[in-house]
């Protein structure tokens, strides 16, 4: 879902953000956090270890994937809308 988006670039990151996360931890009602700020994604996995990631096109193809035209969560966008409401 994000290579896509990233068009071509810090492709390097994917394997970055791949090796933060545990082997078979994407369960499903697993909870990760990530916050987005600038150009950096610090993101904490289900484990609770604490990763930053410094790359735009790596932070903006994570801000699309969940809040743009086409997320990949739609639930989610839906539930995070509602309660800035």
């Amino acid at each position: 879902a994000l290579e896509p988006r990233m068009n071509g670039e810090d492709l390097d990151k994917l394997e970055e953000f791949k090796k933060l996360n545990p082997p078979d931890s994407f369960v499903e009602g697993a909870i990760i956090e990530m916050t987005v700020k600038g150009d950096t994604l610090v993101y904490k996995n289900v484990v609770g270890d604490v990763g930053t990631l410094k790359s735009q096109p790596f932070a903006k193809a994570v801000c699309d994937a969940y809040y743009g035209a086409e997320p990949i969560s739609p639930t989610h966008m839906e539930s995070v809308m509602d309660g800035l409401s």
